[in-house]
């Protein structure tokens, strides 16, 4: 028989004041590999610091029976002792023995990845691993994970990874329970839409027959009133034996109608109902007024040349960047893509931007710099609006539910939505996102995308989800060899 490495037992946990989760039995077995998915803010990381347990549920019990190794979501904090670390995943990695403070958001989490990959334990945590890493890093790890030998518990919401590495879903529904699925996240969107079909399908069976057996029921009930008419009008005239027969006979035939009507509506009562299918909440992130800009070049670098530390990132590169494009700057981690944004930001000596440029961005890390202040607080301070307006956001980005709840203790998802919706309320022209994308459940990706393809200015981004970046990039830079290419 196989062997549970994790079980779950009648655990109830509050999440906030409308949201918990409630699990009564659920097991991780030996070598399963596992994907936890569902929205932001439904649980996820919870579930893994439970079994971390660094979390304790309020009811029921969890028994982990083997050790753990955890890769965080939010903690970038890195051990800089590479002594301990097995060469040959370093080198996978494409990490250099440099020091850690000049390190990319990516390299980081490689770092921190080689730490876990490197200590062996028979249980695996990884909560959205893919953060910030570049394609090669994520082929990788996807090959680290098929030949891992253990429980793989894994929050991602890179479908490509969940597709090439995983066996089973485990999803939190929005009811804080969690069904199980076999399979890969391909055939749990197959096995998901067929669902979908059939629920259509016995919800329209359901409206249909409700509909016959009411008007059955109210045909029966005129027909009764038609036939109580008719006896009412024979017992008014000077009644004869043989119409004093007829009349009996009226009255007898009026019964049969109302039962026939009564047995109808019973049907109606012990008509088994179908829940009418969910419509989902469509995200939909602030468009504002901004600055027009009639100069077809608003951006344009000449000679520029960055370095990092020691490092030549860029060298007397050249670029145009022209109004209302969508511009996804490519590459591998450390290549610069940052450091670009930041000289653009910072209107470095080589690079001349029109004077009508006004530029909003958001960094790569900023999910991290989130107050102690409830969500409808740091909306209004942030951006300078009234409660109505942000309320409004709020609940427009599916967030109405958490206007109370400190900043501190939002999911990664819902701090990158609360981050990104708060950069869209100013009046800029030209937006920079430096992985926007991280930690994002697939509405919400929706939702930018609709966003971004809408913006009349110019969106200079970055991201290493590879389908993102065909939605909605006009032009696609690459950062290579320290130069940029055109690769549209």
């Amino acid at each position: 028989m196989e062997q549970y490495t994790v079980k779950f037992n009648q655990v109830r946990h509050k999440l906030t004041d409308f949201r918990s989760l409630e699990i009564n039995e659920l097991h991780a077995y030996q070598f399963e590999k596992i994907a936890l998915i569902g929205a932001n803010g439904t649980g996820k990381t919870t579930i893994l610091n439970m079994i971390h347990q660094t979390v304790t549920p309020d009811h029921g019990h969890i028994e982990v029976n083997e050790d753990d190794q955890y890769f965080e979501q939010l903690n970038m904090d890195i051990d800089s002792d590479y002594n301990q670390l097995d060469g040959e995943v370093l080198s996978e990695f494409k990490l250099s023995m440099k020091y850690t403070n000049v390190m990319s958001g990516g390299e980081i989490a490689k770092y921190k990845l080689s730490q876990i990959i490197s200590d062996y334990r028979p249980i695996l945590l990884l909560d959205e691993p893919t953060n910030h890493m570049d394609s090669n890093g994520i082929e990788y790890l996807i090959n680290h994970l098929k030949y891992y030998y253990g429980t793989l518990i894994l929050v991602s919401h890179n479908r490509y990874l969940i597709d090439k590495v995983v066996d089973t879903i485990w999803e939190i529904q929005n009811n804080g329970k969690i069904r199980v699925f076999k399979g890969n996240y391909s055939q749990y969107q197959e096995q998901i839409k067929l669902e979908e079909i059939e629920q259509k399908k016995e919800y329209e069976q359901y409206e249909n027959e409700k509909r016959r057996l009411k008007k059955a029921s109210v045909e029966k009930r005129k027909q009764a009133q038609k036939v109580n008419k008719v006896t009412d009008k024979q017992r008014n005239k000077s009644i004869k034996p043989d119409r004093y027969s007829a009349s009996k006979q009226k009255d007898s035939v009026e019964k049969a109608v109302q039962k026939q009507a009564k047995h109808i509506e019973k049907r109606l009562e012990q008509l088994e109902k179908v829940e009418k299918p969910q419509v989902h909440q469509r995200f939909q992130f602030p468009q504002n007024k901004i600055y027009s800009i009639y100069n077809k070049y608003p951006i344009i670098a000449q000679d520029l040349t960055l370095m990092k530390s020691d490092i030549t990132l860029l060298s007397h590169v050249r670029f145009q960047i022209p109004y209302g494009q969508n511009i996804a700057i490519i590459g591998e981690n450390g290549v610069g893509k940052t450091s670009l944004f930041e000289a653009i930001y910072q209107y470095n000596a080589c690079i001349d931007i029109s004077p009508k440029v006004k530029m909003a961005y958001y960094r790569q890390l900023s999910y991290e710099e989130m107050k102690d202040v409830t969500l409808l607080n740091y909306l209004m301070e942030e951006t300078d609006t009234t409660e109505a307006f942000a309320r409004s956001i709020l609940n427009n980005l599916g967030l109405n539910e958490a206007l109370d709840r400190s900043c501190k203790i939002l999911s990664g998802g819902e701090r990158t939505k609360l981050s990104l919706a708060i950069l869209f309320t100013t009046n800029a022209n030209v937006l920079i996102l430096d992985e926007p994308t991280n930690f994002l459940d697939i509405q919400t990706l929706e939702a930018l995308e609709l966003f971004m393809n809408a913006y009349p200015g110019i969106i200079l981004f970055t991201s290493h989800d590879t389908a993102f970046v065909e939605q909605v990039a006009d032009v696609k830079w690459e950062i290579r060899e320290q130069s940029i290419y055109d690769v549209t």
